[in-house]
């Protein structure tokens, strides 16, 4: 975890140093000289590099969950007693005999913990990092994605009714008292299920005791690593077993070529996207794009003279004045790649979370407390799938 944290806070400090360089010359209304482009472009291919590691990094954290997660029995050690009365979003509770004895030890003043609950050479468990006598929670990656898509919750699988690739089906109009005009939409339907995507965390009983807000700070970090997680399978998830990411499932989009300034994306390339996108949709459209795409399409339009295209007001960054929205996980700006995806996400988009978007989590005691341990295990089951295909389509940067 350290680890991965640095090398975040690399890669923030390399896309701000390309960022600059591109502010300046925005601000004085300028192309970037050769000698900028060269320093911009060595930075995002710094920023790539990292990009790199830290999802290797957290593939290996992947596999380590999953081998800890074979250490536990298939049945749980308690029962959440709220499940029985159906409750769907599932808080974690003991029995009212262990939370008086366990939680009843918890509390008072400042937390000064460190890390020291089960560390070893490679790390340890996850402790909180406190400024002012207040937990301070990781920032999540940049993931924009739930705040455009429609977000449903689920409690089954579901089917929902979809339109032919070429979208939404044909209407005509009748004249007064004439017959109407049959019709045959091509309707089909999508199948909506629950991922689980989980996080099986050993606790100290010592650290639960020193730390009284441990709970809400570990949903707060396991939402943001859920974040992460999910925003990997909203791009680029196979759909088959598991999430149905938009990039080669939403519209083809157009292909461009890098402008004569040797941004891999083009002013004209942005601007024959949005054309590629129907009147209808248009309204609720945003722009989705890595921030280190963000700093390329800049220069586009600084070489293009059109700088005046990318704004910022109180509610974020918007191009050709609809909204600019961000992840990590999207291709980089270079050949062969999607970089950039725009359309209605409220239309072509669904996110699905069963029970809803709450971090659940239970907590398996009996049989690991004699050793002076516990298992947290966080999770949320989720999925998602294209909706209207042509409601979205994506920026191609030509192979060669």
């Amino acid at each position: 975890m350290p680890a991965t944290l640095d090398l975040k806070a690399q890669h923030a400090e390399v896309i701000n140093a390309a960022d600059a360089i591109v502010k300046m010359a925005e601000r004085q209304k300028r192309n970037l000289t050769s000698a900028e482009h060269e320093k911009v472009n060595g930075h995002l291919v710094h920023a790539d590099r990292l990009k790199t590691q830290i999802q290797v990094e957290g593939t290996d954290r992947i596999a380590k969950v999953k081998a800890l997660r074979a250490q536990i029995p298939s049945e749980p050690m308690y029962v959440n007693q709220l499940e029985d009365r159906g409750e769907r979003l599932i808080p974690a509770r003991l029995s009212r005999e262990y939370h008086r004895a366990f939680y009843g030890r918890l509390g008072g003043g400042p937390i000064d913990a460190a890390l020291y609950e089960g560390a070893a050479g490679d790390g340890g468990y996850a402790v909180p990092i406190t400024v002012d006598s207040f937990i301070a929670p990781l920032a999540p990656t940049a993931s924009d994605i739930r705040s455009i898509a429609t977000v449903i919750e689920t409690t089954k699988n579901v089917l929902l009714p979809t339109t032919a690739p070429t979208g939404l089906p044909t209407t005509t109009q009748t004249a007064e008292l004439a017959a109407f005009a049959q019709s045959t939409p091509s309707l089909g339907q999508t199948e909506v299920q629950a991922y689980l995507n989980a996080l099986l965390a050993p606790v100290s009983l010592e650290l639960a005791e020193d730390v009284p807000g441990l709970e809400a700070w570990m949903r707060t970090v396991v939402e943001a690593a859920l974040l992460e997680q999910e925003d990997a399978l909203f791009i680029s998830g196979s759909g088959s077993n598991e999430i149905q990411g938009v990039i080669g499932n939403c519209g083809s989009g157009i292909t461009a070529e890098p402008d004569g300034g040797s941004n891999a994306v083009s002013y004209a390339g942005l601007s024959a996207l949005m054309g590629a996108v129907k009147a209808k949709y248009l309204a609720g459209s945003s722009w989705l794009m890595s921030q280190s795409t963000a700093i390329v399409v800049r220069a586009a339009l600084a070489y293009s003279g059109a700088t005046f295209e990318w704004t910022r007001d109180a509610s974020g960054d918007r191009l050709f004045g609809f909204p600019v929205k961000y992840s990590a996980s999207m291709p980089a700006a270079a050949r062969g790649n999607a970089p950039v995806l725009f359309g209605n996400w409220k239309m072509g988009y669904v996110v699905a979370d069963r029970g809803g978007p709450a971090v659940r989590l239970k907590i398996l005691d009996q049989m690991f407390g004699v050793n002076g341990t516990l298992y947290w295990l966080l999770s949320r089951r989720t999925d998602a799938r294209i909706w209207v295909q042509e409601a979205i389509q994506q920026y191609n940067v030509a192979a060669s």
